[in-house]
């Protein structure tokens, strides 16, 4: 049964549809993702972006109320990025003799996603464990990403119980966070390297879900 997704409705954020206010909007996402990539999660704050984005604080207070509704912004954007990446990927994933082929695409593409760096998505994860408002949405975010891959297994024909499900899965997801983490500390030109390693690992360990 898919995670119920929790009542977030204190960190809602204003994002425009007229093309002017939405570069404004964008700019200053995209401005949060540069301090957290140049410096950390605490140099983040509102007044910081403001001035890097050249706007006044009463316009960035429009569309976000606060720091951490402008981290749950960012945190969503990138999660709904990764779920088109593992939505793209799922009929590749049902072929058991692509699985590490379709591992490593996947790893490469959540590395490369566009605007948010391995760097940007482990600091991020991070805020979110620490705010516990905000931890509520990171534990659905993991449970909707674990049930992804006990969705996947079970297409391979996997016979394990729920529960054996759920750890293979959770596996699945740890080898996926620590191939970001990997990334956040290493250069571009070893992010291949990541991947495939990473991806030998989630192919050992679905092939435990395929035993008998």
């Amino acid at each position: 049964m898919p995670p119920i997704r929790p009542n977030m409705q204190q960190f809602a954020y204003h994002e425009p549809t007229q093309p002017r206010a939405a570069r404004t909007f964008k700019r200053i996402l995209n401005t949060a993702l540069d301090i957290i990539e140049r410096e950390n999660i605490d140099a983040l704050n509102t007044n910081k972006i403001a001035k890097e984005c050249g706007i006044n604080i009463s316009t960035l207070y429009h569309y976000f109320p606060n720091k951490d509704v402008i981290l749950y912004a960012l945190y969503e954007q990138w999660f709904q990025r990764v779920s088109e990446i593992t939505l793209a990927h799922r009929t590749a994933l049902k072929s058991k003799s692509d699985l590490k082929k379709c591992f490593t695409n996947i790893l490469n593409d959540v590395l490369t996603i566009e605007d948010y760096s391995p760097k940007s998505a482990i600091s991020l994860e991070q805020a979110m464990k620490s705010r516990s408002e905000l931890a509520e949405y990171d534990n659905y975010i993991t449970e909707l990403s674990v049930e992804f891959y006990i969705e996947a297994l079970s297409s391979l024909g996997s016979k394990k119980g729920y529960d054996e499900f759920v750890v293979i899965g959770s596996l699945l997801l740890v080898s996926v966070w620590g191939a970001i983490a990997a990334a956040a500390s290493s250069p571009k030109s070893a992010y291949s390297m990541i991947c495939e390693y990473a991806a030998d690992m989630m192919v050992t360990t679905a092939k435990r879900a395929l035993k008998d």
